[in-house]
């Protein structure tokens, strides 16, 4: 909604076999949603989905600034 948004990279580049594969992530692999953008970040307890949930992550927010985000959970 407002403010920095959630960063994420696509599955098909985390080596989920390392132990701190986070650490081997390139700058440039590294995607940005769009204020505004709506998106459905599946994680691994999604049915069907194991060991692919959505690696994401909230990016620092400046002191003066802030962040508004709107989340929902789905219970199963």
């Amino acid at each position: 909604y407002a403010a920095e948004c959630t960063q994420f990279v696509r599955n098909n580049i985390v080596d989920r076999k390392k132990e701190n594969w986070a650490e081997d992530m390139q700058p440039q692999s590294i995607e940005t949603l769009r204020c505004g953008d709506v998106a459905l970040l599946k994680g691994d307890g999604w049915p069907n989905n194991q060991y692919k949930g959505m690696v994401h992550r909230s990016p620092k927010v400046a002191k003066e600034s802030y962040r508004l985000l709107l989340t929902l959970d789905f219970v199963h």
